[in-house]
């Protein structure tokens, strides 16, 4: 991943991670998926989550707002 793009999430499911990516783009705020895991098993490794630099503190806000709802 470029420099420029800062992981805003982390999480074990891909639906989770498509979830907060859904979230951010209705706040204006474009989202990457790098997903991790595992092709054969699906059990190990991770999704992250990533956003351009300058809208992380913006999507890291939102993301700790909705994780307290």
């Amino acid at each position: 991943m470029e420099k420029d793009w800062i992981i805003v999430f982390t999480t074990g499911s891909s639906f989770e991670a498509e979830l907060v990516k859904g979230m951010l783009k209705e706040n204006d705020i474009d989202g990457v998926i790098i997903n991790q895991r595992d092709s054969s098993y699906g059990v190990f490794g991770e999704v992250y989550v990533y956003v351009y630099k300058d809208f992380a503190e913006k999507a890291l806000q939102l993301i700790r707002e909705t994780e307290n709802q």
